[in-house]
C-alpha cells in the first residue's frame, strides 16, 4: 500500500503491512508497530498528521524488509493443485526414508 493512513484512520499489523507466512516475522511486525505507534502519538500529542506520518516512517522499514525476506518454497507448502499436493508427499516420504537407513 502506497500509506497506512487516511485522515484520522491508521492501519496497524497485518492491515498494514501483512508479511508472507513464510517470512516468520507476523508478530514482530505487529510489536514494532504498536510500539512505533504509540512512540509517534505521545511525541506528537497535539498533532495526529505528523504521528501517523512518524510511525508509518519508523515502521516503513521494517515491513518491506519482512515482506522481502520471505523464504522461497511457497509452492511446496500451499502447492496450487492436488497432483502437486501428491507429488510433494511422495518427495517428502522419500526425504524421510532416506534419512532413516
Amino acid at each position: 500500500m502506497p500509506t497506512w493512513r487516511h485522515g484520522r484512520v491508521v492501519l496497524v499489523g497485518d492491515a498494514a503491512h501483512c508479511a508472507s507466512p513464510l517470512s516468520g516475522r507476523g508478530t514482530a511486525l505487529a510489536l514494532t508497530g504498536a510500539w512505533f505507534l504509540a512512540q509517534a502519538l505521545r511525541e506528537n500529542p497535539a498533532d495526529l498528521t505528523r504521528a501517523l506520518e512518524q510511525y508509518e516512517h519508523d515502521q516503513r522499514p521494517h515491513a518491506v524488509r519482512s515482506q522481502a525476506t520471505a523464504a522461497p518454497g511457497g509452492d511446496r507448502l500451499v502447492p496450487a493443485s492436488q497432483e502437486e499436493i501428491d507429488a510433494r508427499n511422495r518427495g517428502l516420504r522419500a526425504s524421510g526414508s532416506s534419512e532413516r537407513a
